[in-house]
């Protein structure tokens, strides 16, 4: 199960959840007030990478690396 960021459209309470798929977060109730209506806020994982950086080695190897 995905952990999402969640934010109370009633009391504004900012939490964290686990929910079952995207469509189910419609169901889920503020842990605080305990009514539904919630949006999903923007996640820190999901943050885009600035241009350049690439998790290949500057030698374009794929031999493993010093720890074995």
């Amino acid at each position: 199960m995905p952990m999402y960021d969640l934010k109370c459209l009633n009391c504004g309470h900012e939490f964290e959840d686990l929910v079952s798929s995207h469509d189910a977060i419609s169901e889920t109730t503020c842990e605080k007030c305990g009514i539904p209506g919630l949006e999903l806020k923007p996640s820190l994982f999901a943050a885009s990478v600035s241009a350049g950086i690439s998790g290949s080695t500057s030698s374009g190897s794929c031999a493993p690396g010093p720890f074995r």
